[in-house]
């Protein structure tokens, strides 16, 4: 395997600037609220590397070590909350969540979990935590402040990628093991739909949903469907149901999707490139 690093692109140049080479790292990758800091999970290396980000020019600083399980294991998804206080951790293989408090720099708490977890999504008061439990089938939801699991929601297989309706009100969880992604009302506290992205009915489950993306106005969620090589492209109407439009043909395993901040541009990363041969 090649060496991970840390591209910055400039998207109007279209145009590498920079490449900083990493030890090691998976899909975590957060900015705090102020836009001056960068984290990315240190994965292997049981740490969530810290970057400070100024006039375009990005540095590594540091790192915050996390308590190492166990089991060989490495750090998953990690957010930071919107107050900007605390960044959240996954160790996958270890089955733990960490908090840290980032003006101590420490850990604060460290939880057990029952299955293998992927990511985590902080509420936009900062107050919860919600967790996607990729071994167990749930997105298990945490007091933000002590990490004491409050409830449970059930999903599907392997759920992954989590986003927030424009208000907050929902959750939207891509199972990578179906060919949905679950519908949650947080108030209710349970999934009220499956969004089908399959590109056919009654498909038997291997589209991979596994990366999300909702536009800056909340209408169109984007799903990034892995063994597809397609992005479904999903109307989220005024009750918060979402209806699929269309497809967008991609390069193989799409493994990220995002929108441009004015919602006019989608951006995908090809998790295997941009044929069907690996070389």
């Amino acid at each position: 395997y090649s060496q991970p690093n840390l591209v910055v692109y400039d998207f109007n140049k279209q145009i590498s600037r920079d490449r900083i080479p990493l030890e090691s790292a998976w899909l975590g990758l957060a900015f705090h609220p102020d836009g001056k800091r960068l984290y990315s999970s240190g994965s292997a290396k049981n740490r969530v590397d810290e970057f400070s980000w100024d006039r375009g020019v990005l540095k590594r600083i540091g790192d915050f070590e996390v308590p190492k399980p166990a089991n060989d294991s490495f750090v998953g998804g990690l957010a930071v909350s919107p107050d900007g206080r605390r960044l959240y951790a996954v160790h996958v293989l270890g089955e733990k969540l960490h908090a840290i408090d980032l003006d101590t720099r420490a850990v604060i708490k460290t939880v057990d979990l029952m299955a293998e977890p992927y990511t985590v999504l902080v509420s936009p008061d900062s107050t919860t935590v919600y967790l996607s439990l990729w071994g167990g089938s749930k997105v298990q939801v945490f007091d933000a402040s002590d990490l004491k699991l409050k409830h449970e929601i059930d999903v599907g297989e392997h759920p992954n990628a989590m986003a927030f309706s424009r208000d907050g009100s929902r959750l939207f969880v891509a199972c990578a093991n179906t060919n949905a992604v679950w519908n949650i009302d947080l108030a209710k506290g349970y999934a009220t739909e499956q969004i089908g992205i399959a590109p056919f009915p009654n498909m038997p489950p291997g589209s991979t949903p596994n990366a999300l993306d909702l536009s800056p106005d909340g209408k169109t969620l984007l799903v990034a469907n892995a063994d597809n090589n397609t992005v479904a492209v999903v109307e989220i109407g005024a009750s918060g149901r979402g209806e699929v439009e269309g497809f967008i043909p991609t390069g193989w395993y799409p493994t990220g999707v995002r929108f441009s901040l004015d919602g006019q541009k989608i951006f995908i990363l090809s998790g295997k490139g941009l044929t069907s041969d690996a070389t």
